[in-house]
């Protein structure tokens, strides 16, 4: 259905956006449907990869926020049960001093230096809660300037949606056994506080300034992806 396949086209494994399940939806689509897919894993870059104007870009994306909180948490626990991560030096400190993700979140606003000091440490030292969107994806600016090579984005609260949209793309059917294959989804368990106060949301909205803008233009470029999608799965089938 695709009239064009790209020549290059590469799946950009943003961190905490549903890489893992995407990579495996993605690889049963290369084999179902002869797509040309490159998997960069963690390891690639927007910009470098549009430096090739052949290349085509795929990637997934989620709120800031909620990448800070399921960042914290998957490293609290080391990356269990799928992984098994150890802590660097500075993760180490700062989960022996903040045990929620709410705590640290308003300790960046702290009236106490060392605290908010401490909190400062924590977030740089975090792998996820360091940085995610603008990491892979760089910018605002640079996303706008490249937008033409971006070939799809998946928001990671419609995984499965915008999925099955780019499989009937290829005029195929997103497989049962991907989608009841909740392994490969790697989420946090459901007794985890994911609460927020609102001190912590608005120290959070200040932190991630750059992630948010980049965030909601990327989440207009994927609306626009998907509208799209659908009206070529329309034409085709009328």
């Amino acid at each position: 259905m695709i009239s064009v396949a790209p020549k290059k086209l590469y799946f950009i494994h943003v961190g905490k956006t549903g890489g893992t399940y995407l990579g495996s939806a993605l690889r049963a689509l290369k084999r179902k449907s002869g797509l040309e897919i490159n998997f960069t894993g963690h390891s690639g870059k927007f910009r470098q990869i549009v430096k090739d104007p052949d290349a085509m870009v795929m990637f997934g994306i989620r709120d800031p926020l909620a990448i800070f909180v399921s960042g914290f948490y998957s490293r609290q626990r080391k990356g269990a049960p799928r992984y098994h991560v150890e802590w660097s030096p500075g993760e180490a400190q700062a989960f022996g001093r903040f045990s929620t993700a709410n705590q640290l979140a308003e300790a960046l606003s702290s009236e106490d230096a060392g605290e908010r000091s401490a909190a400062e440490d924590a977030m740089a030292a975090i792998k996820h809660v360091n940085g995610n969107l603008c990491r892979y994806l760089h910018g605002p600016n640079v996303i706008k300037n490249h937008q033409e090579q971006i070939f799809y984005i998946f928001r990671q609260s419609d995984l499965d949606q915008d999925l099955a949209t780019l499989y009937r793309l290829c005029g195929k059917i997103l497989p049962k056994k991907v989608l009841d294959n909740e392994d490969l989804r790697h989420k946090n368990p459901a007794s985890i506080d994911r609460t927020l106060s609102e001190t912590a949301i608005e120290n959070l909205k200040n932190h991630y300034r750059k992630d948010i803008r980049l965030f909601n233009v990327c989440m207009r470029m994927h609306r626009q992806a998907k509208r799209r999608a659908k009206d070529i799965i329309a034409n085709s089938s009328s």
